[in-house]
C-alpha cells in the first residue's frame, strides 16, 4: 500500500529521531505539528522540554503540550500537567499567553477547511479577529469572535469568554463568560478546563443558574451538536450518491475535506480517493469517532457541567419550599 505524504513525513521524523539527528527530527515533527498531528505536537513538546535538537524552552514545550492535549487524551493531559508544575508563578501569564496563541493557530477547529474558508478583507476571519483584538478594537473583534464561536471554533469560544469576563468590547457578564468557557472546554482541553475553573471561582449560585440558560441557548455551537450535524451531513451525501460511492465526487469531498492524504483532485470535476485509501472505511472511521465524542461527552463532561446546574436548581427549589412552608 502506498504511503501518504503525512505517513512518509512521520516515518522520516521517527527515523531521524532514532538516529539522534534531533535537529532534523524536530523540523519534521514541527511540520506535522503545524498540520494538527497530535503525536507530533507531543514529541515537539518533549524535545523542547529536554533540549533535543534545540535550546531547552519550557514555554515552547508547554505551548505544544497545550495543543497536543486538545482532546483530553489522558497521557497528553498528564504531560501538560507535569510541565505546568514546572512553571514559575512569575512566568505563568507569559507562558499561558503563548500557549493560548499556539492553540489559536493549531487547534483542530482552527485548521479545519470550514474555518479556513471563512475570510474577511483578504485574510481568514480568525486572523482578522485576532488583528482587531491586538489593536484593542474590541467592539469590532467581539463581533467576529462571536461568529466564529457559533461555528464551534474553540479558541473563539475561549476568547469570547475572556472578553465577557473582562468587559472588553462589551459590558462585563460573568454568566456569559462561564457559558462560553463551558463550550470551549467541552473537548476537555486542560487549558480550557483551567480557564473554566478560573471563571467558576467568581460565580455565585444566581449567576450559575443564568449561565445554565446561556449554555442551553448556545448548545448548537457545542461539540455534540456539531458532531451529530457532521454525521447527518455525511449520511445524507452518501445516500444521495448516484453510482459507485468510490467515484462519487460530492461524497469523496465531504469525507476528505480536501485533505491530500485522503483524496486527489484531477480537475474537470474528477476527484478520486488517494491510492490505498478506502472512502467507505474513512467514512466509517469518522462516524465512529464522532459517535464516540457524543457518547463520551454525554457520559462525562455534560454531567459535570449540567450536573452542577442541577444541584443548584435542587438547592434553590429546596430553599424556596422551606421558605414557603415557614410560619408567617
Amino acid at each position: 500500500m502506498q504511503q501518504t505524504d503525512t505517513e512518509l513525513l512521520q516515518k522520516n521524523a521517527d527515523l531521524a529521531f532514532a538516529d539522534h539527528k534531533y535537529e532534523t527530527a524536530l523540523e519534521l515533527y514541527l511540520d506535522l505539528a503545524m498540520q494538527g498531528d497530535k503525536l507530533a505536537q507531543y514529541r515537539a513538546s518533549l524535545m523542547y522540554a529536554d533540549g533535543l535538537g534545540v535550546a531547552t524552552s519550557l514555554s515552547e514545550a508547554f505551548a505544544w503540550a497545550t495543543v497536543a492535549a486538545e482532546f483530553g487524551t489522558e497521557f497528553l493531559v498528564n504531560h501538560w500537567h507535569d510541565l505546568n508544575e514546572l512553571i514559575h508563578p512569575n512566568d505563568k501569564q507569559r507562558i499561558y499567553e503563548l500557549a493560548a496563541d499556539y492553540f489559536r493557530r493549531f487547534n483542530s477547529t482552527a485548521l479545519s477547511s470550514e474555518i479556513a474558508s471563512l475570510r474577511t478583507r483578504g485574510t481568514t476571519q480568525m486572523q482578522y479577529a485576532n488583528t482587531l483584538y491586538q489593536r484593542q478594537r474590541y467592539r469590532d473583534a467581539i463581533v467576529h469572535y462571536q461568529q466564529l464561536a457559533e461555528t464551534g471554533e474553540k479558541f473563539s469560544q475561549y476568547r469570547l469568554s475572556q472578553m465577557y469576563a473582562q468587559g472588553l468590547g462589551t459590558d462585563p457578564d460573568p454568566a456569559w463568560a462561564y457559558a462560553w468557557a463551558a463550550l470551549a472546554a467541552d473537548l476537555k482541553s486542560p487549558l480550557m478546563l483551567a480557564h473554566l475553573e478560573q471563571i467558576n471561582q467568581r460565580m455565585n449560585d444566581e449567576l450559575l443558574v443564568d449561565a445554565q440558560n446561556h449554555v442551553s441557548s448556545i448548545a448548537n455551537a457545542g461539540v455534540v451538536h456539531l458532531a451529530r450535524q457532521r454525521m447527518q451531513r455525511l449520511r445524507n451525501i452518501r445516500y444521495r450518491c448516484k453510482g459507485p460511492r468510490a467515484t462519487c465526487v460530492d461524497y469523496i469531498q465531504a469525507v476528505c475535506g480536501g485533505n491530500p492524504d485522503c483524496s486527489s483532485d484531477y480537475g474537470f470535476d474528477i476527484v478520486r480517493a488517494r491510492l490505498g485509501t478506502s472512502i467507505e472505511n474513512e467514512y466509517n472511521l469518522q462516524t465512529r469517532v464522532m459517535q464516540g465524542i457524543v457518547d463520551d461527552f454525554e457520559q462525562t463532561a455534560e454531567q459535570v457541567i449540567l450536573g452542577e446546574f442541577k444541584v443548584l436548581e435542587d438547592e434553590a427549589d429546596s430553599k424556596e419550599n422551606t421558605e414557603h412552608n415557614e410560619p408567617q
